[in-house]
């Protein structure tokens, strides 16, 4: 029989998150980059939204992923979530090269999660 809980959802919250994302404190290594997350929609409308992002500090996710929570988890790979998708939206033209800190803080959170990033699968040709 299919479970609501298998897919992340409740019949209290449906797919909502099963904790309240306020209320989750990430430590104060994270404080940051979850700021400078948070500040995202007063970042965009400066036009150089990509520098600011660019020297945020690579912030080692060791120690974080060994003891956080899943809610604290899921709400650092939000707070880079956002971050990576501004970096390539936040401006009017888009980049040539990405700053690679970004997308791995992401995706080392993705896979701590069990949550595997959005890929373009390569199609084989068929040999005749």
């Amino acid at each position: 029989m299919l479970r609501l809980s298998d897919y992340g959802m409740s019949r209290e919250r449906g797919f909502l998150a099963s904790f309240d994302p306020a209320k989750v404190e990430l430590p104060p290594a994270l404080k940051p980059a979850r700021d400078l997350a948070l500040s995202i929609p007063q970042l965009v409308c400066t036009g150089r939204v990509r520098a600011l992002l660019e020297r945020l500090p690579v912030i080692d996710l060791t120690d974080f992923c060994a003891t956080a929570s899943e809610a604290e988890q899921r709400i650092a790979m939000l707070h880079y979530s956002f971050m990576v998708q501004t970096y390539v939206w936040g401006e009017a033209e888009a980049p040539r090269a990405f700053r690679l800190s970004l997308p791995r803080r992401r995706v080392t959170l993705l896979s701590l999660l069990a949550l595997g990033p959005l890929t373009r699968r390569r199609r084989r040709r068929r040999r005749r």
